[in-house]
Order: C-alpha cells, then structure tokens, then sequence
C-alpha cells in the first residue's frame, strides 16, 4: 500500500552485505566457472537454497543465471539457517547467502566459498574470488540504510544524516564491519537517493527478463 521510493526519503546508507556463493565441499565444482559449465552440461539440474521467490539469495542467484545463460533449480526455504544446514549436510550443493553468515562454516571446512557478489575482493577474504572477475559487473548486495517518512524537512533529515555518519565512521564500529566483510556506504541523503533509484531501476530489469513472479 505504499511506493518504496515515493513513499520515503532517504536520510543515509548504512551498509552493504555481500552475498556469497557457497557450496558444500563434495560438490563437483570449486569456481564460477566450473559451475557454469556444468550447468550448462546439465540444465536445471543443479540446485541451490533460496528464501522464498524475490529474496536476496534467489535474486542473486537469478543474476548469476542471466549473466551466465544457465538455468539453476531453486529449492525454497522458510529461513538462511535450514537453507544453510541443508547445504552442509549435502542435501542441496550450494546457497547465496551473506558473506558474515557464511565466514564462519567455511573457516570450519563445512562449507567452501565459489565466488563474492562485491566489485572487488573483500580484506576479509582477500583469497576469495569475486564474480566480477569472472562476469564483469555482476554485483550481489543486500544493503540497509535508514529513511525517513515523506515530507521530513531538509534540516531534520540533515541532522539524522549527521549523527548516522559520526556513528558509522566511529573505529570500533568500522572495525566490526570490517571483520563481519560488511562494508559502510554512508553519503548525502542526494547520493542515497540516486543509489536506492538505481537499485530499484536494476533489479526490475533482473526480474523481468527472468519473468520472476510471486506465487
């Protein structure tokens, strides 16, 4: 019943989460490549844990088909964990799922990263390819920002704006994001405005060219 741009000013960005794709260690691939070729090999036949049709990893994982021409099977789940457990325990080979998330079943072997959805790789896990490398522009991000009704004056959304960057920029937080390889997108509320647009603008095209619809 409201329009998510019309409907809200943005204030600032907060932070970006790049989504990972992982898979569980058997599974017949270790790169995006090998990935694609394989599904190409066999199309509709490899699967991956989504949370429900429209979420961040089906989407990314829609993204991924587009780029590379292949069709992936999308297996449904109510939450990240079930999805998640289920891609360790070997029940489906791999899931899009944000890259804090993923750190630590990966440090511990469970599962093993195939690619990052960032522009470029993450000081976290400077070893992890990003999907970039292998399809230029290829991005994957949930990000969250703080907004604002409609209608807020400039100078209010201006002072939200002010306290959110001195928060975002104190060191003790930039260093949690830092190790979480979550990154600060902080800017004026303009520049949040045309990102926020672009997103929107980019994902409409995603979803139509893939004909995703809401059961």
């Amino acid at each position: 019943s409201y329009d998510p741009v019309k409907g809200f000013v943005p204030v600032s960005g907060l932070i970006s989460v790049n989504q990972t794709l992982v898979a569980n260690p058997s599974a017949p691939f270790n790169t995006v490549s090998e990935l694609v070729a394989q599904a190409k090999a066999k199309p509709g036949q490899i699967s991956y844990g989504s949370l429900g049709v429209g979420s961040g990893p089906h989407l990314s994982s829609v993204l991924l088909e587009n780029a590379a021409g292949i069709k992936l099977n999308a297996v449904q789940y109510r939450g990240a964990a079930p999805a998640l457990t289920d891609v360790v325990a070997g029940h489906i080979p791999m899931m899009f799922i944000a890259t804090g998330v993923a750190a630590q079943p990966w440090k511990a072997g469970q599962v093993k990263p195939i690619g990052i959805g960032s522009a470029h790789r993450i000081p976290a896990f400077p070893n992890v390819p990003v999907i970039d490398e292998t399809y230029p522009g290829y991005r994957a991000e949930l990000w969250f920002g703080l907004f604002a009704p409609a209608g807020t004056p400039k100078e209010i959304v201006g002072k939200l704006h002010g306290a959110t960057v001195k928060a975002m920029t104190l060191p003790d937080v930039k260093e949690r994001l830092d190790a979480l390889g979550y990154i600060a997108r902080v800017g004026s509320p303009e520049e949040y405005a045309n990102f926020v647009q672009s997103e929107v603008d980019k994902w409409r095209r995603v979803v139509k060219a893939a004909n995703v619809r809401v059961d």
